[in-house]
């Protein structure tokens, strides 16, 4: 749960604000801005490898806008700084294959993550993650209702 949470989480701080004036002009609406991306230590992407080669990893450092990923299964000595903006970090599961007997269709690595990771301090109340999950949906019908009556006038 903690790990979906801070998908949401990004999700949130990647989204734009609308513009209505550029909405009714272009006809498009771009709804979130992922060069926004803000990671936390212990956190699961997906990066790019030297390869082009879409892996699992866990944040293992950060230093400002830079994330020390450690590809899982693989060795320490692949590990690497990148970029939060780099188009070769994305959220969990964006790019990677989600196994179909992940518990509960929850994304989960498929490889078992072995970054030595020091223990995040983290909220263990199950109602505290139902709470944050509940007001992010809430922030995401807002959004939903809004681009719907952006649609709606950018037609008339």
């Amino acid at each position: 749960m903690h790990q979906n949470l801070l998908s949401l989480k990004n999700i949130q701080i990647c989204q734009n604000k609308f513009d209505n004036e550029h909405i009714s002009k272009n006809m498009v609406i771009n709804g979130f801005d992922l060069s926004k991306n803000k990671y936390e230590i212990g956190q699961w992407v997906d990066v790019k490898d030297t390869i082009d080669q879409w892996l699992e990893a866990q944040i293992t450092q950060i230093r400002g806008s830079l994330a020390y990923v450690h590809y899982n299964g693989w060795g320490n000595r692949w590990d690497e700084w990148i970029e939060f903006s780099s188009p070769r970090i994305a959220p969990f599961k964006t790019y990677t294959v989600q196994s179909p007997n992940s518990i509960f269709l929850s994304p989960y690595p498929t490889v078992v993550p072995d970054a030595n990771v020091e223990s995040q301090k983290r909220n263990i109340d199950t109602f505290y993650y139902m709470e944050k999950s509940v007001e992010f949906m809430a922030e995401v019908t807002k959004c939903i209702e809004l681009m719907s009556k952006l649609r709606i006038s950018s037609k008339s």
